[in-house]
């Protein structure tokens, strides 16, 4: 080849490199992971002071169905609603298995354990079970709220590259914290 075919290649193949590189570098999207565990955290918030509230108003009067009824279709829909609201389907069905499955779970490995101890023959028979049943069903509801509120409720988000600057070179203000905190379940 001659010099002058050898450098329009050399060239060509330059220019090649440096146009595929410099689309790739527009295509790439930064994403950094959010967490929106706060929303479900409001809604089981208002979940257990509504069901606290139906057991205090029990003690003057019988509406606890009112109360407890309402508190735990909240408590159970709460987290797979943000999932969906989301637009995060897997998450919502573990959401929702993780709110039935746990308590259901640990409520009959409770009533199970006291039964192994105690034969169920105690002194009020089939009614500690019960009890013991509804304490681990009350913890296992807790862990999994925890479980949902701690693990599940991620999402990537895109992050902007920056903003546009005005016709006369002017930004949005651009501050530095003086004090920063974060952290992460």
């Amino acid at each position: 080849m001659k010099i002058v075919e050898r450098s329009f290649v050399a060239a060509a193949a330059l220019a090649a490199l440096t146009f595929t590189d410099a689309a790739h570098a527009q295509a790439e999207v930064r994403t950094e992971e959010q967490w929106y565990g706060w929303q479900t955290t409001i809604g089981l918030g208002t979940a257990y002071s509504l069901a606290g509230v139906g057991l205090f108003v029990d003690a003057f009067e019988d509406y606890r169905g009112w109360f407890v009824g309402p508190a735990f279709g909240i408590y159970a829909l709460t987290g797979p609603i943000v999932h969906l609201a989301h637009g995060r389907g897997g998450a919502a069905a573990g959401s929702l298995g993780l709110n039935l499955g746990v308590p259901l779970s640990a409520g009959f490995l409770g009533a199970g354990i006291y039964c192994l101890i105690d034969d169920c023959n105690g002194s009020y028979r089939g009614l500690a079970a019960v009890v013991a049943g509804i304490v681990f069903g009350t913890a296992g509801m807790v862990a999994a709220n925890v479980i949902d509120v701690a693990v599940l409720s991620f999402e990537e988000v895109e992050v902007s590259a920056g903003s546009a600057k005005r016709s006369l070179g002017v930004g949005p203000a651009q501050y530095v914290p003086i004090f920063q905190y974060g952290g992460r379940f």
